[in-house]
């Protein structure tokens, strides 16, 4: 067991923080929040107590652990010591590099961190204790009272060239996230020609198991695209991406651009080489193409998935990993992610859940989050850089979350119901060509309509969820 003193000076610089206007604060009042402790300490063990010279008001806690060889802890719990007894005011499943325990400001003499379950000796990095003024829960004004609205996108344009929306004999559906490239915006998706399909695999044409890669460009914000041609094919026979590549994503890292994938191949046994969809044998995988372009051409970096569904039948990915969704933080890509359990069977797409991963490069190898799932009722994976942290729509609870670490979504859950519904959002993201080190949230993008068909199309979505700019954010790193 460890103990520690208070570090002192703490009143001055909060008494300048509560001062600061709601317009100008929120770069800088993150910055003053973490910079002076009132208390902290480290060490290996398995806990920790803080103990101070009198009782003090503490509204966020901060632990890291050492993760050099691995991260350690599995299960650990935070009591205060308040009216005579502990009281346990956090916890969680784990720590990793960082967790920030945002909580109601409460008053305590003694604060004890211990860790109750643990793969190997832990060792904590800091465990630190602060109090802000202005108080502890994360505000997002931005994400209260809004909804969704949406633009019907043309098929066919005024000039005559080909649009993305609804089209009969056509599927478009799963959009990825949008880029601009100088003075052109891109979207790539899922479709589907439904006179190109064998008559034995129609029943496949509305969904994504039969689909190719295609992308358009649009020149006035989204408004109005143009369809400009398939961006990638079926990969070869008995290769994981055989059958279909669909629900794209994009991501430009070090000048080039990746093209991420979920790909299927057709169901193994199958007597006439057909996708069954049977919830049994039918895994996915994920691949990625490079382009020195976002007009291509694409080539497959492998002819190997770069990331895999997991092959411990315990793990809520063991079926399916699906939804590439990205973003690059502290020079590293982090790949969330929707995993389907294989014992879920048919029920999986109402339990399906929601990881990241982690790799020093596009084709990996991507390294799970020890602490996977991290968000529930996530069917379709939509996140994007918010402030310091990730904001993520959950499609099943239909709610707006934020994880000020990128990670931890439960802890203070935000749980605003934001409707009418998406399907398969993407987002217009400008962090996936040039990272910030502060998301200004966003304002529209491109989901679908009639996903079960007869004829899934693209439309255009509108939601003002962007962080009011205060010209502090663009100074300073990723907490």
């Amino acid at each position: 067991m460890r103990q520690i003193t208070i570090n002192l000076g703490l009143f001055l610089l909060f008494a300048c923080f509560a001062g600061c206007s709601e317009k100008g604060s929120n770069k800088l009042e993150i910055s003053r929040i973490f910079s002076d402790p009132i208390a902290e300490t480290s060490g290996k063990g398995k806990e920790f107590v803080l103990k101070l010279p009198a009782a003090r008001q503490i509204n966020h806690i901060v632990i890291q652990e050492e993760i050099r060889k691995g991260e350690r802890v599995r299960e650990y719990t935070i009591e205060a010591y308040m009216d005579g007894a502990w009281q346990k005011v956090a916890g969680g499943s784990c720590i990793g590099h960082k967790r920030i325990h945002s909580l109601t400001t409460f008053k305590a003499e003694k604060i004890r961190l211990s860790i109750t379950k643990a793969i190997a000796k832990p060792k904590i990095k800091v465990f630190s204790l602060y109090y802000a003024a202005s108080g502890g829960k994360t505000a997002l004004p931005e994400f209260s009272g809004k909804s969704f609205s949406y633009q019907e996108l043309n098929g066919q344009n005024p000039d005559g060239s080909r649009g993305i929306g609804k089209q009969e004999g056509v599927t478009r559906r799963d959009p990825s996230d949008v880029i601009k490239v100088d003075n052109t915006w891109y979207v790539w998706y899922s479709k589907v020609n439904h006179a190109d399909v064998a008559a034995n695999e129609q029943f496949l044409r509305a969904s994504g198991y039969v689909a190719t890669l295609w992308y358009a460009t649009s020149q006035d914000e989204g408004r109005t695209w143009v369809e400009q041609g398939e961006a990638l094919g079926v990969g070869k026979e008995g290769a994981f991406d055989a059958q279909a590549v669909f629900t794209p994503n994009i991501l430009k890292f070090k000048n080039k651009y990746y093209l991420y994938y979920d790909a299927v191949k057709p169901t193994p046994g199958s007597s006439d080489g057909l996708f069954e969809n049977n919830n049994e044998t039918d895994f996915t995988n994920m691949g990625v193409a490079v382009a020195d372009s976002p007009d291509g051409p694409w080539v497959r970096i492998s002819s190997e998935p770069i990331f895999r569904y997991s092959p411990d039948g315990k793990s809520f990915d063991s079926y399916r990993v699906d939804d590439a969704d990205l973003v690059v933080r502290d020079g590293k890509i982090w790949l969330y992610y929707k995993g389907r359990n294989l014992r879920d069977g048919s029920e999986g797409p109402r339990h399906t859940k929601m990881g990241v991963a982690f790799a020093e490069k596009p084709e990996g190898p991507y390294k799970r989050y020890a602490c996977n799932p991290i968000l529930d009722n996530s069917h379709e994976v939509f996140i994007w850089s918010h402030r310091e942290g990730i904001s993520a729509y959950a499609s099943l609870s239909k709610t707006l979350e934020y994880a000020p670490d990128g990670l931890d979504f439960t802890t203070n859950p935000v749980g605003i119901e934001t409707l009418p519904k998406p399907i398969a959002p993407g987002a217009f993201r400008p962090e996936l060509t040039e990272p910030l080190p502060y998301g200004h949230g966003i304002q529209w993008g491109i989901s679908m309509k009639n996903p079960s068909g007869p004829n899934p199309y693209l439309v255009r979505w509108d939601c003002d969820l962007s962080v009011p700019k205060t010209g502090q954010e663009e100074t300073g790193d990723f907490l």
